[in-house]
C-alpha cells in the first residue's frame, strides 16, 4: 500500500486548473457536509434485515481508482421519532 504522502487527493484532481486550484472545492465540501448532517439528523440509517430477521453485513471494500466508492448495498432508512410529525405534515 502506498504511504499517505504519495496518494493522490481526489479533491485536487477534480478541481485542479493548472497552477491555480479553484476555491469552489471548499463550497462543494461544505455543502456535501451539511447535506449529510441533515440526513443523519432526521433519519435512522441501519443495516438491512433478511427474511429471518438477521442483519445483512455490508462489505465496505472500495473499488480501485482515484475516486473510490463501495459496491452497491441495501440499508434500512426510517424517520427518527422526534422529527416524524414535521416530515409527515410537510
Amino acid at each position: 500500500m502506498l504511504s499517505l504522502a504519495r496518494e493522490r487527493n481526489p479533491g485536487v484532481e477534480v478541481f485542479d486548473c493548472g497552477p491555480k486550484i479553484s476555491f469552489s472545492r471548499f463550497f462543494a465540501d461544505a455543502g456535501l457536509y451539511l447535506d449529510i448532517l441533515q440526513l443523519l439528523g432526521v433519519f435512522n440509517i441501519s443495516d438491512a434485515v433478511d427474511k429471518k430477521g438477521k442483519e445483512i453485513e455490508v462489505d465496505f471494500t472500495p473499488k480501485p481508482g482515484i475516486l473510490t466508492y463501495p459496491d452497491e448495498f441495501k440499508c434500512r432508512v426510517s424517520i427518527r421519532e422526534k422529527h416524524s410529525d414535521l416530515i409527515r405534515h410537510e
